[in-house]
Order: C-alpha cells, then sequence, then structure tokens
C-alpha cells in the first residue's frame, strides 16, 4: 500500500525526533511524501530527518503530478496548499489505477475535498490508532506518542483520543 503524506506525519515525527516510526512499523508500504510537501518542510530536524530517510530509501518523494494540474485542483479549492492538492490528486491516481493506498490528511478542508471525490484518508492520530490495532505499535508508545504531540502543541480532537474497537 502507498500512503502519501500532506507532511503533518513527517513533521510531527521529525519534530518529535521519531523519523523512523512509521517506516519501522509499517515496513511493507511505501511512504510517499508528494514534491510540493517536500519543499514545504524546511525547518530543522524535520529536513535532516527526512532527508536521511530518502537516502535510506524508507520515503519516496513523488513528482507524478504537474504543478498545471496542482494549480487546477487548486483553483476548485482555494483554501488548500499545493501540498494539498497534490497529495490529494496522487491518491485520486490511486484510486483510478485500483492501485492499494492511504492519503493522511489532517486539514479539515483537505479532508473535506478528498471525501467529495471518495478517496480513502484518515489524520495523523487516526493513522497512529491503526497501527496500535493492527498490533504493530504498544500501546504504551501510542499514549507516549499522544502525550509528546500535545507538548509540541499539536493540536488533538478529545473524541479522537479513545482507541475504538472497530
Amino acid at each position: 500500500m502507498k500512503i502519501f503524506d500532506t507532511s503533518s506525519l513527517i513533521l510531527v515525527l521529525g519534530d518529535l525526533n521519531r523519523p523512523n516510526l512509521i517506516t519501522d512499523f509499517i515496513p511493507e508500504h511505501e511512504l510517499i511524501v508528494p514534491n510540493c510537501v517536500f519543499h514545504e518542510i524546511i525547518r530543522e530536524p524535520t529536513k535532516k530527518n527526512i532527508d536521511k530517510l530518502i537516502r535510506e530509501k524508507k520515503v519516496t518523494i513523488s513528482n507524478r503530478i504537474s504543478l498545471i494540474e496542482i494549480e487546477e485542483f487548486r483553483s476548485f479549492n482555494p483554501r488548500l496548499g499545493k501540498g494539498e492538492c497534490e497529495t490529494i490528486l496522487l491518491c485520486k491516481n490511486c484510486k483510478k489505477n485500483e492501485e492499494g493506498y492511504c492519503c493522511i490528511l489532517d486539514d479539515k478542508q483537505a479532508r473535506k475535498s478528498a471525501e467529495r471525490i471518495g478517496l480513502k484518508f484518515t489524520g495523523t492520530i487516526g493513522m497512529l490508532q491503526k497501527l496500535v490495532k493492527k498490533g504493530k505499535m504498544p500501546i504504551e508508545l501510542y499514549e507516549t506518542l499522544l502525550q509528546e504531540l500535545e507538548k509540541a502543541g499539536f493540536y488533538i480532537d478529545p473524541k479522537l483520543l479513545k482507541l475504538d474497537e472497530k
């Protein structure tokens, strides 16, 4: 499965100095960072961490969507950034080609746009919860990460904190 990130997951884990967290827990999946998102990542230590993951071939940068396509999509979704538009378009292509994908979107407007075109998506917290539910991440680590995320200023809706037994 291809996992496309709009930078929230990468930034959060990079800021927490846990850049390998996702790639270590799901090595069978491909973590893809859209080109526009990659160019938005400028703060340290995240930039250094993402560069290392790319060198280790744990993360791929995708440039399969042209700026023209991104701007056209953005003209219908003006509240979205280029990275979010590119992420949604990459997922749309995967869906069209019947490839497995997951779109990580934390922005409310991006989620609405993805929903309108029938894409599967989750947020950063949802992705971490999926890892716990599948037995790929210990619950203790999940709880520690939630605390670290909140300390780092990441907003977490209290409704999302409880792990469902779904």
